[in-house]
């Protein structure tokens, strides 16, 4: 009751987690792309639910449409204020590539066009928020590698094996959006999931990029 009374009467920006569906969604061979397990058809019901009561609130979409696109990553422009919702459960479900197996083909081309390009969605913005379900920088990859085997939740972040060459691209991809024009933007990263809470400071060659 008491979530029920605050999305009613604040507005709020959302996206999807492995919860919406199940625990670790997208880290398993039954949730991909192509699986005819009963999983991947629980997972298209779920992301139709949450395309009705959570898209729709700023997206002008036919829920009951099958999706052109798998990922849900969505941003939004509020004057010098931009917001990126990164989907870190589609990409590695119902868009999973080979070569990006954890964001995917069509979300990775999104970024570097709304980021980088000419005319691009926050070539004005001068202070970027990004929110990523599970947090762009938590523990490193020997690290997360070893303790996946007592803690499975694990495979669902960056630094996972497969996973991060893409943790890399994207850290890059934010220094390259704030360095074009350093005197003037301002970048944070927002990361939920892992039930603590702290701060991280990402640097490149000691300098201060962004935090965390």
């Amino acid at each position: 009751p008491s979530t029920a009374r605050a999305l009613a009467q604040v507005p709020n920006l959302m996206i999807w987690d492995d919860h919406e569906i199940r625990d670790d969604w997208g880290s398993r061979p039954s949730d991909k792309a192509g699986s005819a397990h009963q999983a991947l058809i629980i997972g298209r019901l779920a992301r139709q639910v949450y395309r009705e009561y959570q898209r729709q609130l700023w997206d002008d979409i036919d829920p009951d449409a099958e999706p052109t696109d798998g990922s849900e990553q969505h941003h939004h422009v509020f004057g010098s204020i931009g917001v990126i919702f990164v989907d870190q459960r589609g990409g590695r479900s119902f868009s999973t590539s080979v070569s990006r197996p954890y964001l995917g083909e069509e979300q990775w081309r999104q970024l570097n066009e709304d980021l980088l390009s000419a005319g691009g969605a926050f070539e004005e913005v001068t202070a970027l928020i990004v929110v990523t379900s599970v947090p762009l920088v938590y523990l490193g990859p020997n690290v997360t590698m070893v303790a996946v085997h007592a803690k499975d939740d694990l495979a669902d972040h960056w630094s996972f094996g497969p996973n991060a060459k893409e943790q890399l691209e994207f850290i890059r991809l934010l220094r390259r959006w704030k360095q074009t024009r350093p005197d003037r933007r301002e970048l944070l990263v927002i990361g939920g999931d892992v039930h603590v809470g702290g701060q991280t400071e990402i640097r490149h060659r000691d300098e201060l990029i962004f935090k965390q």
